[in-house]
Formats: structure tokens, sequence, C-alpha cells
């Protein structure tokens, strides 16, 4: 009868513990909070997907703006002026956070504000699903179409060889990351 009662409560332990999904994490903090800027949004910590800044996340095609549904009212897809901004806003630098699990990516931190994001670089995913630049560069969509260009969007891609990042056309088939943000 013990035997029985220790296998069931053993059973009901690990049937829990399988349950529990990690929650996406919703944290989001202030990284331009001045007047010369044109928005003060606020930024997840997080990749669109991931549980913690070390972790990459999802990476999905350029198009309808995954946030909202992922996250809930509020979240969205930055424009190109808002990663413009933040990048204005912030000293970047290339680092290894052991405290991250060893991720490498650059560290943004706010020169008003003093807030910093982590920034993995986990490359992009190809049209064939294959990724390409893991550990050397992050890819990251903002919700800004590329006007002459129908079939490209701007995005921000992390460089560890030089931390300054660059805003860039990348094609919508391709699969980056997102770094949502919302208004404060």
């Amino acid at each position: 009868m013990r035997l029985r009662f220790l296998f069931i409560s053993l059973c009901l332990l690990l049937a829990a513990a399988c349950q529990k999904e990690d929650k996406v994490n919703t944290e989001a903090v202030d990284m331009t909070s001045s007047k010369t800027y044109h928005a003060t949004v606020l930024w997840a910590t997080c990749n669109l997907g991931a549980t913690s800044p070390e972790k990459p996340g999802e990476y999905y095609t350029w198009g309808d703006d995954p946030c909202p549904k992922l996250l809930g009212a509020g979240w969205r897809m930055p424009t190109r002026e808002e990663f413009t901004d933040l990048l204005n806003a912030c000293t970047i630098e290339y680092v290894q956070y052991a405290d991250q699990n060893w991720v490498v990516g650059c560290k943004l931190t706010s020169k008003k504000t003093g807030n910093s994001l982590f920034f993995p670089v986990f490359g992009y995913k190809d049209e064939s699903g294959k990724t390409v630049d893991y550990n050397q560069k992050g890819y990251y969509w903002t919700s800004t179409p590329v006007g002459d260009a129908p079939g490209d969007a701007y995005s921000v891609k992390f460089n560890l060889e030089n931390p300054l990042s660059e805003k860039k056309a990348y094609n919508k088939i391709y699969s980056l990351q997102i770094r949502p943000v919302r208004e404060q």
C-alpha cells in the first residue's frame, strides 16, 4: 500500500512538472526617456518567444505583427525610427555573459536612464530554414517596409566583429528575431 502511494505521488509530481510551461517574458524597460526622441516606448527585456534575455526566442518572417497575439494588447514590433532612437540613446558593446549562460551578444546601455538590454546574436534563418551567422550576428525586424522594394523590410543587425549596428533592408522571406515594444 505504501509503495503504491509513493508511486502515485511520484506520477503526479512528474505530470505536474511536464505540464509546467515556461512563461513568455513580458518585462519591459525605458531606454530612451528623453524629449529629444520621437516617442518613448518600453522595450521588452527578451526577444519575442523567449523566457529570458539569453534565449533566442522564435524566428519570424515579416508580415502580420505577432507581438499582440503572443504578448497581449499594446505590444508590437518597433518601427525603424524607434530602433534608430534606441541605438542613438545607447552605448553598444560586445559581451559574453557568464550569468547569461555564456551567450554572446550586444549590450545596449541607455545614456539617459542607465538601463540596459542584452541582444543575443543568434543569426537568422534563410528561405530553406537554415540558420546563418549563429553566434556572430543578430538580426531583428522592424515594422517598417522598404518603400521602393515591396519584398523587403528594414531590420537591425548587431555584428560582433564591430558592435555598432547597422540598419538594413532584408527580404521578408527570411526569418529574423523580434524585440517587442509597447507604449509607456
